[in-house]
């Protein structure tokens, strides 16, 4: 594993650092009917030649040979005219595609996300529901006024008459869909089904500039995101059937720093579930996390001392010189002063990697992500809050994490504050082995029903104010 990939990690796993290339596993969604289907596309390199298949999972296809596949600069063409079809997209950012699907005359937008995907087998996922389901869903889309972005979601709720108590789900870091889909994983879809089945009805929703949201979602920093956090709030709350006295959000891993953001923001925002939500500064929590990732994997402790100590300096440039270009130079200073002390070969591979690292920490979205203190909107919350972290979650570590949750709302003595330490569980509330990402893709439970069942009896039994 290569030094650069100690360097910087982030709440989520994906593709995002890899260099611009067709090379991978996409996903994405397209009109079939008035419903949604679901294509992969994989795609690979053999003799120096791009070949790929595609799968429909719900229609039971996989493996569907592709006659040829090309790439030329951001443009990409996908051929399986054997079958009536070809794509053409273009890159929009390092992990997404927005091109046309071309089938039997009719042309669909198709944008396409890079994901990891089983290749020609269904994945064993016993959470996700099936068959007859016993609640009502509808496809909604709302506005996102202050940035003017239209946003598209899901909105499930329980049959009956109501009021009933009604939940926002916000997703982690990366570009994700509605479902928070991950690795064949849909923990939103797992946590709309388990609530809406249980009484409460859940709103979930697209990022921006994925699946059916519209917007950019590269040049959205975590403030952006919350503003469209707080439009998905604003629409539940104004639907038929809600109790507006038990409307709350879930945040997951970045969505527990934007659930307190909204909720600042917002005095009509009932309660908060953080799950793996930040604590502690971002900095310090991001030095935690390489150091545990990097062990997990087999990192050696002087590539960890190292990878330390220039993050460490790394960072501190970010919270305290605003400009980029000074920035990107004094990050260059200090590996320059630095890898004549190094081994070549781990100094090679820092000083290779440099461009792409400067180039992922000026970013307006890391930038802002670095400097977050999760401090500065706890402490000003009297809502309830519920907070959850997996006792082997190797992201965002538990004891650390709720311990400064818990600190920070003792300044505004909020005694409505209940923190949980779940044996056994990673960061996306698998139960697990040691809580390494490798193995989150291995695992067939989705999410924690526990950690559901908490969730469901807290919030029917809290009396909100």
């Amino acid at each position: 594993m290569k030094i650069i990939a100690i360097l910087i990690l982030n709440f989520f796993i994906s593709a995002e650092i890899m260099a611009q290339s067709v090379i991978g596993d996409w996903s994405g969604y397209v009109d079939n009917r008035g419903s949604k289907l679901k294509l992969v596309f994989h795609i690979e390199e053999k003799n120096g030649l791009l070949t790929g298949t595609m799968d429909s999972p719900e229609q039971g296809a996989f493996g569907l040979k592709m006659n040829f596949v090309t790439q030329k600069g951001q443009k990409v063409f996908f051929d399986l005219s054997t079958f009536g079809i070809v794509y053409s997209g273009d890159f929009y950012q390092n992990d997404s595609l927005k091109g046309i699907l071309k089938q039997g005359g009719f042309d669909s937008n198709l944008n396409l996300s890079r994901s990891i995907t089983p290749i020609n087998k269904k994945p064993n996922r016993p959470q996700e529901p099936e068959g007859f389901v016993f609640y009502k869903q509808k496809e909604v889309t709302f506005k996102n006024e202050i940035d003017n972005v239209e946003l598209s979601g899901t909105f499930t709720i329980p049959r009956g008459k109501g009021p009933f108590p009604a939940v926002v789900l916000v997703s982690g870091s990366g570009p994700q869909n509605r479902n928070e889909e991950l690795l064949n994983h849909k923990p939103f879809l797992v946590l709309a089904d388990f609530f809406a089945k249980n009484g409460v009805a859940v709103l979930r929703y697209d990022d921006r500039g994925v699946g059916q949201s519209k917007g950019d979602f590269s040049s959205a920093t975590t403030t952006n995101f919350a503003y469209d956090a707080q439009a998905a709030f604003l629409y539940l709350k104004n639907l038929n059937k809600i109790d507006k006295n038990k409307i709350g959000i879930i945040g997951h891993s970045e969505g527990g720093m934007i659930a307190p953001m909204v909720a600042v923001a917002d005095t009509q925002v009932r309660f908060i579930i953080l799950l793996a939500g930040p604590g502690i500064k971002i900095d310090e929590l991001m030095l935690k996390q390489t150091e545990v990732v990097s062990r997990q994997n087999g990192i050696s402790e002087e590539e960890i001392k190292i990878s330390q100590e220039l993050n460490r300096k790394f960072y501190d440039i970010l919270l305290s010189e605003n400009d980029n270009f000074k920035a990107k130079l004094l990050i260059e200073e200090i590996v320059k002063d630095h890898v004549s002390s190094m081994p070549s070969e781990i100094a090679n591979e820092i000083v290779a990697d440099l461009p792409k690292l400067t180039k992922t920490m000026l970013t307006p979205w890391f930038r802002y992500f670095i400097n977050f203190n999760p401090e500065h909107y706890l402490r000003e919350i009297n809502i309830p809050i519920l907070a959850f972290n997996g006792s082997k979650d190797c992201q965002v570590s538990a004891i650390e994490n709720l311990d400064g949750i818990r600190k920070s709302v003792k300044e505004t003595n909020n005694k409505n504050v209940y923190t949980y330490i779940m044996p056994d569980l990673n960061h996306l509330f698998q139960h697990c082995e040691i809580g390494s990402v490798n193995e989150y893709a291995k695992i067939d439970e989705t999410f924690s029903l526990e950690v559901m069942e908490i969730m469901r009896d807290w919030i029917k039994k809290t009396k909100f104010k």
